[in-house]
């Protein structure tokens, strides 16, 4: 196959990617409620980012920089499968998958990266992130029974649970067309990786960069998700700090000039846009939850950390069996007595602990240090980006922090490398 019909080949699986996990909570929301196709839909999210073993390019294990960690790696989960403490087949299987698939799909692009170019649809990207900015904002002004405010995870809690869940203030917390909060908290993630891409395409107009990556704070605000918040707000800042240090400036300083400008005409003739109450009211809404719930966000904060150091989890070696933590398969199958007898919170080093031991989590450490040295990003940012999500974010066990996650390192590499038109190492 030519080369460029291996890039265009390579362009509409990830887009095709990218599209179906931002459109497939639609479908369950609000076109079905059957358990059966429910399902089917969930598995095909799972199984999704596999797709990307199709690229056209070359092996992943071909790159020598991978292929000895990811064997290593590839083993110990085959190993981990057969421990005896699994309740199920069904929960090996699952936790095999999940645990494989972000690191799969990072190492085949890393492998292919110079087959691919994430050009063609930059404004269909574009066209779908204002959508669902503007199916947030009108979500957010609605009450929570309406229709457009549909949540899936709902039908699993009682009325009180499923309030404190829905609601951030006197508003709802809001999901695009996703089945559950997480999963619009991973879009915006994608969101602030796909603006800070624009900073570099030469071609694009670079007022929607500064004005994306203050969306992503915006619609983060509007999730009323803690860690959502946080993780966007570091990650601009180390952004801004460390893989944007050589840029110039000046044009940024006009960039801010000209929204400025704007904003400042809007407020002469009296708001009527509403922009000031309307940022105004999501942030108050979003301290009102943080305030009413100290302690937990505390915890959230904490417990990790927490977890790594004072691990009482049983079998800390070796763990207690994949996907036993894994909700989607949980809710299922049910899980172990471990799982059940240890709380674990949404974040990757918990789970991974639990379920792997401290072998899987060295050997995810491993996976990282990897993947630093060979992005071309600078090294300090994708650091803080990898510890906050590790720290904040259940990469396993959500598959949109998977897709998005991913979706936003190639996005944003692909932009660097064009900009500096570097000529990748084969190795």
């Amino acid at each position: 196959m030519k080369l460029s019909k291996k890039i265009k080949f390579n362009e509409f699986l990830l887009v095709g990617i990218l599209l179906f996990t931002v459109l497939s909570g639609a479908v369950r929301k609000w076109i079905t409620n059957n358990g059966g196709i429910n399902n089917i839909i969930t598995l095909m999210q799972i199984l999704v980012v596999y797709l990307l073993v199709f690229i056209k390019g070359r092996s992943t294990l071909s790159n020598k920089n991978i292929a000895g960690i990811f064997f290593i790696y590839v083993s110990y989960l085959v190993i981990a499968a057969f421990n005896p403490l699994s309740p199920s087949i069904y929960h090996t299987i699952s936790g095999l998958i999940i645990h494989l698939s972000f690191w799969l799909g990072l190492f085949v692009y890393i492998a292919n990266r110079d087959f691919i170019k994430f050009d063609r649809f930059y404004y269909l990207i574009l066209v779908l992130i204002i959508l669902e900015a503007i199916l947030a904002i009108i979500q957010y002004q609605m009450p929570r029974e309406s229709a457009i405010n549909q949540y899936v995870i709902e039908q699993e809690f009682d009325e009180e649970s499923a309030l404190k869940i829905a609601m951030v203030g006197n508003a709802v917390r809001v999901t695009g067309t996703f089945s559950y909060i997480a999963g619009f908290s991973a879009f915006v993630l994608f969101v602030q990786l796909f603006s800070f891409s624009l900073f570099y395409r030469e071609d694009k107009n670079k007022h929607f960069a500064i004005i994306g990556v203050a969306l992503s704070l915006i619609l983060a605000f509007l999730t009323g998700s803690r860690s959502t918040t946080i993780i966007n707000i570091f990650l601009t800042i180390s952004f801004f700090v460390f893989q944007l240090r050589n840029y110039n400036y000046k044009q940024l300083i006009s960039i801010l000039g000209g929204l400025f400008l704007i904003i400042s005409i809007n407020l002469s003739i009296g708001d009527p846009l509403h922009t000031i109450d309307f940022v105004s009211n999501s942030y108050e809404n979003l301290d009102t939850r943080f305030e009413d719930n100290r302690d937990e966000g505390q915890g959230r904060i904490l417990t990790p950390i927490n977890t790594l150091i004072n691990n009482e989890f049983p079998n800390k070696i070796i763990g207690n069996g994949l996907g036993i933590s894994y909700p989607a398969i949980v809710a299922v199958k049910g899980t172990s007595k471990v799982a059940e007898t240890f709380w674990v919170q949404d974040d990757e080093i918990g789970r991974t602990l639990l379920e792997g031991g401290y072998i899987l989590l060295i050997l995810k450490l491993l996976l990282i240090i990897t993947a630093l040295k060979l992005l071309q990003m600078d090294k300090r940012f994708m650091t803080i980006a990898f510890s906050l999500i590790f720290i904040y974010m259940p990469l396993t066990t959500n598959i949109y922090n998977i897709v998005f996650f991913l979706m936003g390192i190639i996005y944003l590499e692909q932009a660097i490398l064009s900009s500096k038109n570097t000529e990748i190492s084969l190795k």
